[in-house]
């Protein structure tokens, strides 16, 4: 059960996007499944990529070993940039990159030059296999091909 005190305080921040919101409630500690619980209570599905000028998912892979044993697990990164007010007029080059890339026609340095018109960027660290597939599927939804 969520504290009612955090859903107020989270109501009083008003909050521009849902990338904010997520970025507010990483900051303070909120673990994935909280995030997941909280946002649909203040946004919906249709509002998470609505001003997205591109997403971009990487999975890093950590090996730890120890004596005999070896351990891996992925940490994935996220990485938002998003269309304001400054960079508005782009929307449609940004709509040409983000279908670009889903289908690799994008190389790093063409990627680099145009993530770097965003302004407003997030990056997330850290975050659970769930919430990364949360996000696809909205992603899915929103688009009509994995974005993330």
């Amino acid at each position: 059960m969520l504290d009612n005190e955090l859903l107020e305080i989270i109501k009083l921040k008003g909050f521009k996007n849902v990338w904010a919101m997520i970025q507010y409630l990483n900051d303070v500690g909120c673990s994935d499944k909280e995030i997941l619980e909280i946002l649909p209570k203040f946004y919906i599905e249709l509002d998470y990529f609505k001003d997205v000028a591109y997403g971009r998912v990487l999975g890093l892979v950590i090996t730890e070993s120890e004596d005999f044993t070896q351990a891996t697990e992925v940490q994935w990164v996220l990485f938002i940039g998003m269309i304001n007010e400054n960079n508005r007029k782009l929307r449609g080059m940004f709509d040409v990159y983000k279908r670009g890339v889903f289908e690799g026609k994008v190389d790093t340095s063409e990627a680099k030059d145009v993530e770097n018109l965003c302004e407003e960027k997030y990056e997330f660290r850290n975050l659970s296999d769930e919430t990364i597939d949360y996000l696809r599927d909205i992603a899915i939804k929103h688009y009509g091909y994995a974005l993330l």
